[in-house]
């Protein structure tokens, strides 16, 4: 501990607002009242996502709180309030006695102190903490200089960290998007049918005129000619899929991508290698932004390369689908799969990401307590085949896509690996804030 710091607890520092779960019949689902969180399923990247409402809340946390999970085997997650909440007896809200700017350091004293505080945690399979452990929980305190300087580095980390994540979320969005109007709205054979003049089937037709007004709002195609000649006109009537584009195989997840099943056993895994488990993979986030690495396996596990799709099996209404980033091992509770042609790639990644596909995985997976989906079942999904030039096209426009959020996620990886070394110096007093914010600078 440095010098000019003194111990003291985290109730010298910080207030507590422990939650209280309201009486289910004043909960809903429709949005009345006010947004309920009642522990970490709730929690996103940064802030939460809401699933439950209350119009009779008991305890609220508020703008800029910390929210901490203190009941059960997730006891110690973390997100920030974006908004006022109600909080269920699962959360716990933080807030420094001396203002929202000094929240971060109060984060990264926390996350520093956290092995202290769950070895003190009642229950050996699921742990609790309580307000007073919270609150007696010993600390060393810098001065309020020194803590705000500390609280605005961490924020210079978080911040990049978190504006790379949303960066990446807006490109998840444009590739779904064209995924969406090429192949599975068929916009651009709406499109053409429309200057051709060909008929357009009646259960389309509400889409078409939406299409149609917003050609008539830009004044000019929102194709270009070379992308545009690649879709047909018409549309035929199909058994499998209702109405496609006129010409178009009807095919199987199968066609495209194969399951890859190569078994590492742990003699086997002698280097360091990237690990990837189901919760390392966000939920509804293409792009793999934690990992781990290491050579000490104990069980087998299931091998992938660069640019493959991981698919987590188990509960996949979770939607855990994402890009593994570099060659590496993940639990056998992820599926691997890969594209059998070079151009299927993107086609292939943004098929399993549709919501719809895993919800076919989710219907179909066994086990009722925890749920698994079947490999052979998703290779057996429908699909719409194009010919493979409107597949190449595809690709041309959705891989400078991945790669930028590839970039961005390693980015966010190595940012947050730094932010993890310095963040236990700074908050024991080893490393002097001076220092570390010129190392900062660096990074940054």
């Amino acid at each position: 501990m440095a010098s000019n710091w003194s111990r003291g607890v985290l109730g010298d520092i910080a207030e507590i607002v422990m939650g209280q779960s309201p009486e289910g019949i004043n909960c809903n689902e429709v949005g009345r009242g006010i947004p309920l969180l009642n522990g970490p399923t709730e929690f996103a990247y940064r802030y939460p996502l809401p699933k439950q409402y209350t119009t009779d809340p008991k305890k609220h946390a508020e703008i800029g709180d910390l929210l901490f999970c203190v009941r059960g085997s997730t006891t110690g997650r973390m997100n920030w309030a974006d908004q006022r909440y109600a909080i269920g007896r699962g959360i716990g809200a933080f807030r420094h006695k001396l203002g929202a700017e000094y929240q971060a350091f109060l984060r990264a004293l926390i996350e520093y102190k956290l092995p202290a505080l769950l070895s003190s945690a009642t229950g050996s399979t699921f742990p609790n903490v309580s307000r007073n452990q919270l609150l007696d929980l010993e600390v060393e305190i810098p001065s309020d200089e020194e803590a705000l300087k500390i609280s605005n580095l961490i924020d210079t980390f978080d911040n990049k960290i978190y504006l790379n994540h949303q960066i990446n979320q807006t490109l998840e969005q444009m590739s779904q998007a064209l995924f969406k109007s090429w192949f599975v709205d068929f916009d651009p054979v709406i499109d053409n049918a429309l200057e051709t003049g060909n008929e357009i089937p009646d259960e389309l037709q509400e889409h078409a005129q939406r299409r149609q007004a917003q050609i008539a709002k830009l004044d000019h195609q929102l194709l270009p000619d070379d992308i545009s000649q690649l879709f047909p006109s018409e549309f035929e009537l199909t058994e499998e899929l209702g109405w496609v584009p006129k010409g178009w195989e009807i095919g199987s997840f199968g066609d495209i991508a194969s399951h890859i099943r190569m078994n590492v056993k742990p003699e086997e895994i002698i280097d360091e290698h990237m690990y990837v488990g189901l919760e390392h993979i966000g939920r509804k986030q293409i792009f793999l932004s934690e990992s781990g690495y290491g050579s000490d396996v104990d069980s087998n596990k299931s091998s992938f390369q660069k640019g493959d799709m991981l698919f987590g099996k188990l509960r996949p209404y979770f939607h855990k689908v994402c890009l593994a980033p570099e060659d590496g091992i993940c639990s056998t509770d992820i599926l691997v799969f890969r594209a059998k042609d070079k151009c299927f790639h993107s086609y292939m990644m943004f098929t399993a990401y549709d919501p719809v596909f895993v919800e076919f995985a989710n219907i179909r997976s066994t086990g009722t307590r925890m749920p698994r989906a079947s490999a052979k079942d998703m290779l057996a999904y429908t699909i719409p085949k194009p010919k493979k030039e409107l597949f190449e096209a595809f690709e041309l426009q959705i891989a400078p896509i991945l790669d930028r959020g590839e970039n961005n996620a390693s980015m966010n990886k190595k940012l947050s690996e730094q932010r993890d070394i310095l963040l236990p110096k700074l908050i024991s007093g080893e490393l002097n804030i001076s220092n570390a914010e010129e190392a900062v600078g660096e990074i940054c």
